[in-house]
C-alpha cells in the first residue's frame, strides 16, 4: 500500500480478502483456505501474499476466543491472530488490514456452543474488551475509532490507518451487528453481497451473477462507502473448493467444465471497462493472479489536460495503434493510467507510444505493446508537461482544443495549456 496516496479513502480501495480466513481443518465441507499451518501461520502466509481483509470467526471458551468454523476448531486462537497481525504491521507500517469479526456459535445444532453455554452477547463483548485492554498487540494495533464501543467510525483515509487493524464490523451469531463497533458505512443496506448458498455445482453460475451484479453496484453507487463482495459459497453437493475453483463432470458421457467463481472474477476484473474498483473481495482459495488483479486496481490515476478533459484510449480498444485522445472524464478503464517506475505511462495493459518511434512535431501518439523503447518513455516536467526524451518533444493536444476526440500528438515544448497535464490519483 505504500505507493497509494494517504489521502485515499479506505472505502475507495480494492482489497483482496479471505472468507473464513483460518478454516484449514474439518475436510472438504469445512475448509476454505490453503493450509499454511496452524496457530495463524496460514494468516501470516496470506498477509505476505497480499491479503488485506480477514474474516475471523470466534468461539468463547472460558473467557477467551478460539477460532472456529462451525463446530470445527481451527487450531488457532484469537491471541495468535493478534500476534501475527501485530508482527506483520510492525514490519510493514505502510499497510493496513481490515477485519470482519464474527461470533460463530449459535448454541444450536449443527453450530458450536460457547463455553459456558450460558454465554450471551454481553459476555462476548466483555471478552473482546478484555483483549483490547490487556493484549499488547490489540491495544497497539487496532485502529481506536473502530473499537470504542460507543459508535461506529467514519470511513478513514489510508494515512489514518497505516500500521493498524480496522475492525469493519463485529457480528453476532445470527448476523446482527454489535452496536458501537466497526465502520458506519458498513451498516447501511446494499453495501454487501453474501449469497453463500450454492446447493450444487450447477448453481455456480447463479452465484457468479450475484458477484458480478455487486461489482456493478460498487462502481455505480456511493463512492465513500466500503462495499463487500463475497465470492465464497457452498452447499450439500458443492464444497467451497469446487465453487471457487470450478468442477468437471460428465453429462451424457460428455465432459462439462463448470467454471469456478474465482476464474470468472479474475476475467471480469481484468476486462470489464467500467469496473474501476472492486471493494473488499472475500474469497475461498484465492490464487496469486486473482489477488494481484485486485491489488493492481489501486494503482492508477486519470490524466487531465485542456478544459479538464481526460486522456482517453479511443473506444477502450486494446489493439496496437489505438488512438489516444481527449474525452470527457467518465471513470472507465480507458482513462485509467499508471505511471510506472520505468517512466512508461500505461493503460489497459499497454503503453503510451509515439507512432513508429517518430521524432518530428505532429507525430500522433497511440497505444502499443510495451517494448522498452524511447518511443514509450515520458518524463514529467515542473510545468506539467510530459516530455518524450527521445524526440525532445512534449505530449500535446492540438490547438489546445478541449473537444472530444482531439487526438494527441508530440509537439515542440512551449509551456502552453495544451501541454499541461495533471495526474489525479485515487
Amino acid at each position: 500500500m505504500a505507493p497509494i496516496p494517504g489521502s485515499a479513502s479506505l472505502g475507495r480501495l480494492s482489497l483482496p480478502g479471505t472468507h473464513d480466513t483460518l478454516a484449514i481443518r474439518g475436510g472438504d465441507s469445512t475448509t476454505t483456505q490453503e493450509d499454511f499451518g496452524t496457530r495463524a501461520a496460514t494468516l501470516r502466509a496470506q498477509l505476505e501474499h497480499g491479503i488485506r481483509a480477514i474474516d475471523i470467526r470466534v468461539r468463547v471458551v472460558d473467557g477467551r476466543f478460539t477460532i472456529h468454523h462451525g463446530v470445527v476448531y481451527q487450531e488457532a486462537n484469537f491471541s495468535d491472530v493478534l500476534g501475527t497481525l501485530g508482527d506483520f504491521l510492525d514490519s510493514h507500517p505502510t499497510e493496513t488490514v481490515v477485519m470482519s469479526l464474527h461470533a460463530e456459535c449459535t448454541q444450536e445444532f449443527p453450530s458450536c456452543t460457547d463455553q459456558p453455554a450460558t454465554t450471551d452477547d454481553a459476555a462476548r463483548l466483555a471478552v473482546f474488551r478484555d483483549y483490547l485492554a490487556n493484549d499488547a498487540h490489540a491495544a497497539e494495533h487496532f485502529w481506536a475509532p473502530s473499537v470504542t464501543g460507543r459508535g461506529a467510525a467514519a470511513m478513514p483515509r489510508l494515512e489514518d490507518v497505516r500500521g493498524k487493524v480496522v475492525l469493519a464490523k463485529f457480528t453476532t451469531p445470527h448476523g446482527g451487528r454489535y452496536a458501537g463497533y466497526g465502520l458506519a458505512r458498513m451498516a447501511d443496506g446494499g453495501f454487501e453481497q453474501n449469497h453463500y448458498n450454492v446447493p450444487t455445482v450447477f448453481d455456480i453460475g447463479s452465484k457468479w451473477q450475484h458477484v458480478k451484479e455487486h461489482f456493478q453496484r460498487t462502481n455505480a453507487d456511493a463512492p465513500d462507502a466500503m462495499y463487500w463482495n463475497w465470492t465464497s459459497g457452498s452447499g450439500i453437493t458443492a464444497f467451497p473448493h469446487a465453487v471457487a475453483g470450478g468442477y468437471t463432470t460428465a453429462v451424457g458421457g460428455e465432459p462439462i467444465r463448470i467454471q469456478g467463481v474465482n476464474e470468472q472474477t479474475y476475467t471480469f476484473l481484468r476486462s470489464d471497462n467500467r469496473t474501476v474498483r472492486a471493494g473488499v473481495v472475500w474469497m475461498d482459495y484465492p490464487g496469486w493472479a486473482l489477488v494481484h488483479a485486485i491489488i493492481r486496481m489501486n494503482f492508477w490515476g486519470a490524466i487531465t489536460g485542456p478544459g479538464g478533459m481526460c486522456v482517453d484510449v479511443s473506444g477502450a480498444g486494446t489493439a496496437n495503434g489505438t488512438a489516444i485522445q481527449l474525452s470527457d472524464c467518465n471513470g472507465t478503464r480507458a482513462q485509467r493510467w499508471t505511471v510506472a517506475s520505468d517512466q512508461t505511462v500505461q493503460a489497459l495493459g499497454k503503453c503510451l507510444d509515439v507512432a513508429a518511434g517518430g521524432t518530428t512535431a505532429g507525430t500522433k501518439v497511440q497505444l502499443w505493446d510495451c517494448n522498452n523503447t524511447g518511443a514509450q518513455t515520458w518524463r514529467k516536467a515542473a510545468d506539467g508537461a510530459l516530455l518524450n526524451p527521445r524526440s525532445g518533444l512534449c505530449l500535446d493536444a492540438p490547438g489546445g482544443n478541449a473537444v472530444n476526440g482531439n487526438r494527441l500528438q508530440i509537439w515542440t515544448c512551449n509551456g502552453l495549456d495544451s501541454q499541461r497535464w495533471s495526474v489525479h490519483a485515487i
